[in-house]
């Protein structure tokens, strides 16, 4: 299990537990890939996330604990779906913002909100 004081957040897909956390490390990652700092990358209204927005911060999220590749982390999110990968997008924000005492949270998207970023 994921060690909330690290803010580490885990689910399980097909009897396997997965492991996140929007670490100092994730957040390098997530920077590069969408060359902008982390603040202004979760200031953005949900609406312009893109199916890369997601990919990316899952892959940043997981990279760490479980060396996917990119190809596997979209496969992971095809196989969870919507209402999973927005549950566990809220859980590490929070987690998150709880070890570090700083607010990103986002307001919880709804199902169409999720599948408008074609996720």
């Amino acid at each position: 299990m994921g060690n909330p004081h690290r803010g580490e957040v885990t689910f399980e897909h097909d009897g396997k537990l997965y492991t996140v956390a929007l670490d100092f490390y994730a957040q390098a990652i997530l920077q590069r890939s969408s060359k902008m700092p982390t603040a202004q990358f979760f200031s953005r209204p949900l609406t312009e996330w893109g199916a890369d927005d997601i990919l990316h911060f899952f892959y940043a999220m997981l990279f760490r604990r479980h060396r996917m590749t990119e190809e596997q982390v979209s496969d992971l999110l095809e196989d969870i779906g919507s209402m999973e990968i927005v549950r566990v997008m809220n859980e590490a924000v929070e987690a998150a913002a709880a070890r570090t005492g700083v607010t990103t949270a986002k307001p919880n998207p709804t199902e169409a909100e999720m599948n408008s970023t074609g996720a």
